[in-house]
């Protein structure tokens, strides 16, 4: 008679609130991670999470603290939408510029990421 053993393998479930690339996590120095696009052009920043479980919920504001809208609520003409872990931004002005702030958050609890947008413009 011969019995064949069959281990469990138990893997670990890691339960995990989202986390931002490195890179856009400020340093030492607390300076914000930095995106720059020329007037009248676009520019789309992925701020896209990780985490576990892996449906996360995102929330952008723009400097003037207001909602950037998805892209499912957005209305046609709009210039910034976000698209999940995306900030798309259409035709760059310079009142664009400043601070954003992104939340992303799912069962696990939330996360806040800042960034600046420099928008580069000719002199007059």
């Amino acid at each position: 008679m011969r019995t064949l053993f069959c281990p469990i393998i138990s893997w670990p479930f890691i339960s995990d609130k989202p986390q931002f690339p490195a890179d856009v996590i400020p340093g030492d120095d607390g300076k914000l991670k930095s995106y720059a696009v020329e007037e009248g052009k676009s520019i789309a920043i992925d701020l896209s999470a990780k985490a576990n479980p892996a449906e996360v919920e995102y929330k952008w504001t723009n400097p003037d603290r207001v909602n950037i809208p998805s892209s499912s609520d957005a209305l046609s003409d709009a210039r910034l939408v976000a698209t999940a872990g995306v900030l798309n931004v259409t035709g760059a002005r310079r009142e664009d510029a400043g601070k954003y702030k992104v939340k992303a958050s799912n069962a696990e609890g939330k996360t806040v990421a800042k960034i600046r947008l420099d928008v580069q413009y000719a002199p007059r």
